[in-house]
């Protein structure tokens, strides 16, 4: 009998689809849908995901987020 070898990059890859697929299918049953108030007052929806980052840009351990309201960064 043969073993199967299942390479560890598969593996990778497979975990990663699995976690955007899950994180997918709980925002469209509006889980992670949270709102956010920027600096300037400006409220407004996002979906916040924990240890992700999908409308935002992260350096280190702080998120910038753009404001679609007042059109500028801010961070979140």
């Amino acid at each position: 009998m043969r073993a199967i070898i299942i390479s560890s990059t598969f593996l990778t890859i497979v975990g990663v689809v699995f976690v955007v697929v899950e994180t997918l299918v709980r925002h469209h049953r509006d889980r992670y849908d949270v709102i956010v108030e920027c600096g300037d007052g400006h409220r407004y929806t996002t979906y916040w995901v924990p240890a992700a980052s999908f409308k935002a840009v992260r350096l280190g351990t702080t998120r910038y987020q753009r404001c679609p309201v007042g059109r500028h960064w801010v961070r979140t």
